[in-house]
């Protein structure tokens, strides 16, 4: 029966660390998200200049404005957060139930 209560406790202790290695949070997905921004922005543009909502050269201005916006986000450099490697949190799950 004691076994069974060390058990229950080994998981609830666990669980946040557990909870850490589903998390997926990468720079790439960022990057993806940006790209997808600057998409959506080209295609309104697009949009506004089939309906006359701008002019050529209005348009012209716009797209060269979000193509360098998005020259400089995919410059950037990543930002590594600081579980992106998921050694130190395995190794974390492996030994605190052996402690």
């Amino acid at each position: 029966m004691i076994w069974l209560a060390i058990s229950v406790l080994a998981v609830l202790a666990l669980t946040p660390l557990a909870w850490t290695l589903r998390r997926s949070t990468s720079a790439t997905g960022r990057r993806e998200a940006a790209l997808a921004l600057h998409r959506a922005q080209l295609a309104e543009l697009d949009r506004d200049l089939a309906e006359g909502r701008i002019g050529p050269a209005e348009h012209d201005g716009a797209v060269l404005e979000v193509q360098r916006r998005l020259l400089a986000a995919a410059n950037e450099p990543e930002i590594r957060g600081l579980y992106r490697s998921r050694s130190p949190v395995l190794v974390a799950l492996i030994l605190l139930p052996l402690a």
